[in-house]
């Protein structure tokens, strides 16, 4: 008998040494409780005391009365419930609740599957109901060129757009993109109109945002620089409504003087004053509609460079293109976008 009671606890003692882990289903677990129905072919995170593993679709099950809420509960020292989260509270019925930061609701989806953020009811009309006294609502923001390659844009799709005129949120209306702020009626544009203190000649699809240039040339001959060979836009050199970054990045750089960049800014035609030298791009838009805005003649400085001495020019009396050097004196053509 003395020998039968020493085998029983030889072979209970594992049970309860301190660094044991207990499978159900297994006789390999991985953690302190290793739940197993079937092999995953996963291996559980080293750091998770449990782990449920099944070869088919896998569930935690928590069941409670109907009357009671049952929560998953996120704890740090000093507080057990400093995150949760939880499914049928009283002020959420059959809804899910999220908290965090000392158990403070943050977001709930109700039992209709509206979602309230800063709320712990949204108004029933709404599938997004956000309450706040101190932020606000932030749509993407993106670019005319990054809003205008969205495939297929759903009709009530909105967004912020950064470089659009106005700049500011735009809702797709199923046929083209309107401002939300502007609280004028859009007009449609044509090229070879006279409009925006020039001539059109390129519009978007919409016919509402496009590039004019100035009536006549700004200089019949003018260095594309003001003496100073360094790089002035090389990385962002080129496309449509590139010039005006190009020529505020070539004024910063060459300073106040005579040359292609600084005299298109100072052109005050229609009295605006964001006019600028064209990249070569929108030079090369400009001379598909040279016959329609009219009065060229010779060769037309870009302000997208080649190098650290060359620029791109575009010659209107043929067809010629290339890079020559910021020094020779070419003609300038100020553009402006609206």
């Amino acid at each position: 008998m003395k020998k039968k009671l020493l085998l029983l606890n030889f072979l209970t003692v594992p049970f309860f040494a301190p660094a044991q882990y207990v499978g159900i289903g297994t006789t390999t677990p991985l953690t302190n409780l290793h739940i197993r129905n079937g092999a995953s072919g996963a291996t559980p995170f080293a750091f998770s005391p449990l782990a449920v593993e099944s070869n088919s679709h896998t569930y935690i099950n928590l069941l409670s009365p109907a009357a009671f809420e049952t929560a998953i509960l996120f704890g740090q020292p000093g507080n057990a419930a400093n995150g949760v989260l939880m499914y049928n509270n009283v002020s959420t019925p059959n809804g899910f609740q999220f908290r965090n930061n000392g158990n403070v609701t943050r977001m709930v989806i109700d039992n209709s599957g509206s979602v309230g953020i800063g709320l712990v009811t949204p108004n029933s009309s709404a599938l997004l109901d956000i309450s706040s006294t101190i932020k606000g609502f932030l749509p993407p923001r993106m670019s005319m060129t990054e809003r205008d390659a969205i495939a297929t844009p759903a009709a009530g799709l909105i967004l912020h757009c950064t470089d659009c005129i106005p700049a500011g949120p735009y809702s797709y209306n199923g046929a083209a993109w309107i401002s939300m702020t502007s609280s004028v009626t859009s007009t449609a544009y044509t090229i070879g109109q006279s409009a925006q203190g020039g001539i059109v000649f390129w519009v978007d699809d919409y016919g509402q945002h496009g590039l004019v240039a100035s009536t006549g040339d700004e200089s019949a001959g003018i260095q594309w620089y003001n003496g100073t060979s360094v790089f002035c836009n090389h990385i962002r050199a080129d496309g449509i409504y590139i010039g005006q970054i190009n020529t505020d990045s070539i004024i910063e750089k060459q300073g106040p003087g005579s040359y292609a960049a600084q005299v298109c800014a100072n052109y005050l035609g229609g009295g605006y004053g964001d006019w600028y030298l064209p990249s070569f791009e929108e030079l090369t838009l400009l001379y598909n509609q040279r016959l329609v805005v009219g009065g060229f003649s010779g060769i037309y400085w870009s302000s997208t460079e080649s190098n650290i001495d060359n620029a791109y020019f575009r010659t209107f009396s043929g067809n010629g293109t290339g890079a020559g050097s910021k020094a020779f004196p070419n003609r300038v053509r100020a553009i402006r976008k609206f």
